[in-house]
Order: C-alpha cells, then sequence, then structure tokens
C-alpha cells in the first residue's frame, strides 16, 4: 500500500499488477511522487521526460481555470499509476511550446513521445470520458516494452501488437536488436499516423504470458539466435498472427513498412496464422548463399526432429516437379513450406501424422501429396505467394483451375475435408460429357494412362 500525508492512496492498490518485484515496484512508485500533472514550463522539460519514459501526455492551456483543465488534472489522477502527464497553464509557455511542436492551437492536449511524434486530441476539451480514453490509450511509448508491469496496460488496451520478438540472452547493447527497434520506430512514426492505434513493443525471448507459453513461440517465429530480432503481428482477441521473413537481414524501415501492408490490407489475416516468404524478385536480396546453407541446416534438423519423412510425403522441387504435374494421372495436394516457421511445421506434422496413419490410404490410386521448401527452391508461384504455410489442390481433370486452402491450417478436419471434397471432383459425371475419364471406374482410364506413358520417370505418381 501507498500512503501520502497519512492517508493510503486507494487508486494505487487497484493498479498495481504484475509480480512485486523491484523492477515492477521502483517505477510503479516513481509515478506516484509528486503531483499527477507536473507543471513545466518549457519544451525542454518535455523532451527530458520523453527521454526518459517514451512518452507524456501534455495538456496546454491559457490559465488554471482555462476548460478542459479539471478534466485533464482528474484523469491524470486516475491515470498516474502507469503514465507520465504534464500540465501548462501559463500562456506565454504555452504559446512557445506548441509553436516548438507544431501544435496547431492553445488549448490542446497531445502525447509527446521519442523523435519528436506528436498524437493530437481532436475531441471536446469539455468531453472528460472522450479525454480520459485518449489519456489512456495514447500514453504508451513508440516502441514499448514488455514486463510484468505493462503486460496487463497492454492486454487491456485491446489493439493489434507489433512485436520486437528479440534474443534475451544476447547483450544490452545488441546492435542488430537496436536497428531493428529504431527501423520499426521510424515506421510507426512515419507522420501519417497509420499505427497509432497499435502497441508496438519489444519483447524478449523468455517473456511469457499467463497460461506460461512463450510468447515468441505462440507467434511462431524461430528461436533460433541468428534469426533474432524478428517482428510479428498480433490481435490478443483473435487467433490470427503474422510474422515477418526472419532470414532477412537487416531489418530496414523499407522492408517492415511493406511486410505491414501486405498484412493489414487483408482483415481476413487476423484468423491466419501465416509467416511471411520472399518474392522472386527479393530473393537474391534476401537469400544469399550464408543464409540459404544456414537455413538448409536448420530445415533438415527440424525434418528429423519432427518426423517429416521423404518416404511419406515427397519433397519436390517446384521448376521440375511442374513439368512431371503437366503429364500426371494423379491428383496433387502441394504443401508450401519454410522450416523457420512454426506454424508450417505444425501443418507438415499434421499431415505426415494422416498419412502414417493411412488418412488418406483410399486415395493412394488417385492423390500425391508433396512438398515444397519455399526458401530452397525458386517458382513462379511465388510472385504471388507471399505467406506459408499454404496448400494448394490440382485436380488432375482440371490442372489449369488450382484450389487454394482458406481453412485453419492446424485443424486437422478442415485438411482433411479440403482434400477429398476436392477429390471428388474428379469423378463428377458433367451432363454433356459423360463420365470423367478421371475416375477410377472408367473404362478409358487404361487409355489415358498408355496416352501419358511419354511421362517423365524421374517422379512416379
Amino acid at each position: 500500500m501507498l500512503f501520502k500525508n497519512g492517508k493510503e492512496i486507494e487508486s494505487a492498490r487497484k493498479h498495481i499488477s504484475g509480480y512485486r518485484t523491484a523492477a515492477v515496484l521502483k517505477p510503479f512508485v516513481e509515478n506516484y511522487i509528486g503531483p499527477s500533472a507536473a507543471n513545466v514550463t518549457s519544451a525542454d522539460e518535455l523532451e527530458e521526460t520523453v527521454n526518459e519514459v517514451g512518452v507524456v501526455v501534455v495538456g496546454l492551456f491559457e490559465s488554471p481555470d482555462a476548460e478542459g483543465v479539471s478534466a485533464f488534472k482528474d484523469n491524470a489522477r486516475q491515470l498516474r499509476s502507469h503514465a507520465r502527464f504534464a500540465l501548462v497553464t501559463a500562456p506565454a509557455a504555452a504559446h512557445v511550446i506548441a509553436e516548438n511542436f507544431e501544435v496547431a492551437e492553445v488549448p490542446s492536449v497531445f502525447a509527446l513521445k521519442s523523435n519528436s511524434y506528436i498524437v493530437p486530441y481532436e475531441g471536446k476539451m469539455s468531453d472528460k470520458k472522450a479525454l480520459h480514453a485518449f489519456m489512456d490509450f495514447n500514453s504508451f511509448p513508440n516502441v514499448g516494452n514488455f514486463s510484468m508491469l505493462t503486460f496487463y496496460r497492454y492486454k487491456y488496451r485491446d489493439s493489434p501488437q507489433i512485436l520486437l520478438l528479440h534474443d534475451q540472452n544476447g547483450p544490452d547493447d545488441d546492435e542488430r536488436f537496436e536497428e531493428a527497434k529504431t527501423a520499426l520506430e521510424t515506421v510507426v512514426t512515419s507522420g501519417e499516423h497509420k499505427y497509432d492505434g497499435y502497441s508496438v513493443m519489444a519483447v524478449g525471448s523468455k517473456a511469457s504470458e499467463e497460461d506460461g507459453k512463450q510468447i515468441i513461440k505462440k507467434t511462431g517465429a524461430a528461436t533460433l539466435e541468428a534469426w533474432l530480432p524478428a517482428i510479428a503481428i498480433r490481435k490478443l482477441n483473435e487467433t490470427g498472427v503474422y510474422v515477418m521473413n526472419q532470414l532477412v537481414r537487416p531489418i530496414t524501415p523499407d522492408f517492415i513498412e511493406k511486410s505491414l501492408m501486405t498484412f493489414t490490407r487483408n482483415k481476413d489475416r487476423w484468423t491466419e496464422k501465416r509467416c511471411q516468404v520472399s518474392k522472386n524478385s527479393d530473393r537474391e536480396l534476401h537469400y544469399t548463399q550464408e543464409v540459404l546453407e544456414e537455413y538448409d541446416n536448420y530445415a533438415q534438423e527440424q525434418k528429423r526432429r519432427f518426423g517429416l519423412s521423404d518416404d511419406l510425403i515427397r519433397e519436390v522441387d517446384e521448376a521440375s516437379f511442374k513439368r512431371q504435374l503437366k503429364k500426371s494421372w494423379k491428383d496433387v495436394m502441394v504443401i508450401y513450406t519454410a522450416r523457420w516457421c512454426h506454424h508450417c511445421i505444425r501443418v507438415e506434422e499434421i499431415l505426415h501424422r494422416m498419412v502414417r496413419a493411412g488418412e488418406f490410404e483410399d486415395l493412394d490410386e488417385e492423390l500425391q501429396i508433396v512438398k515444397i521448401d519455399v526458401v530452397l527452391t525458386e517458382a513462379k508461384d511465388y510472385n504471388t505467394l507471399q505467406m506459408v504455410p499454404a496448400l494448394k489442390y490440382i485436380s488432375a481433370r482440371y490442372k489449369d483451375f488450382p484450389n487454394w486452402f482458406g481453412g485453419e491450417y492446424d485443424n486437422a478436419d478442415s485438411l482433411v475435408n479440403f482434400v477429398r471434397s476436392y477429390h471428388s471432383m474428379r469423378h463428377v459425371e458433367i451432363p454433356g460429357e459423360g463420365t470423367s475419364p478421371y475416375s477410377k471406374k472408367s473404362e478409358s482410364r487404361s487409355n489415358l494412362e498408355e496416352a501419358l506413358s511419354f511421362a517423365s520417370e524421374e517422379i512416379v505418381f
């Protein structure tokens, strides 16, 4: 409990969260020292606070009695446990500070963050509820730090999260982490306010949530030190998560911006668990020989670890496989994968288990399942395929019209339904066309096989 002037500060008892450790208690107590909204008279004082904690919510007014001052003070008193507030009520100082930070008018309320990034309040000063919501939601740094002190704040903020995942065992001054953090902050402070509604934070590789599971593993990112830091996007009340390509180095503002655009332009992403991969046009830049060799070693280890046997599901090269696909009697399901992505590993593992258990044994004469590592092979499909895992079903009857899986990749029933529903197309009798030549019951099958006998024997279907 905290006491002031002999009386308990009841709000402090309500707002404390996380473990009662020095790392949690020290900043919590510091926020209760002095007034809830510090009286400042210069831009330098504000910048000093921003340099210390990353953000301060500022109220500029022309007098202590101006409209909005009382509401600002009351809200600051309620929110002081986890944020810093500053109040300017001298007219000369208010106008100088407004000019310094290019704030349009006085009175004004705004969140001041690092890089002099401003988020303005656009509501009425007399609307205490709206002002409270603004002060609460925007009192977060451009790139915060996930900790036991901030966990519940970020959770109850209920906004999409951009996570900068980093090696917690690495040095505090890790150069790659600092470069990635600077790049991320550059993007979120671009001036267009596109990401003001996101919670952006650095998360250590050991950090976990209420369920005890490490956040980095829940995102699907690889924990290999060489591929950290990494960036993931998620929404707490949704199942979806998206991991930017971990093989890309260095992490630049341009890479982050393009990756965020790929993700945010499709609202369905919030329900998908996917990882980003490079298009053909970016392969030479992203996948150096060193990266490919390191990845190949890791991929082979993942295959051994999870029992992803090539005897059950053959791994093929996309370019040569496509030539043979044209001559195939069988339907083909293609698994596009990248072994650094744990969502891909999960899908592969499920499908291998199903094949091992004989789930598709009755389709053996008519269905071939193959897997393609999109990092190790180059293909035309990669010009549009930017996320994995991805599944494509190619009917022998309609080779020019493949079907892409759109269900839950970690749901075995959904995967089975996808295979069987599209497999049934080869047996459908279309009016005017008669029996399908690709039906195993068709008398024309032997004739069709004979017509395809010139096919390469490199891959047997």
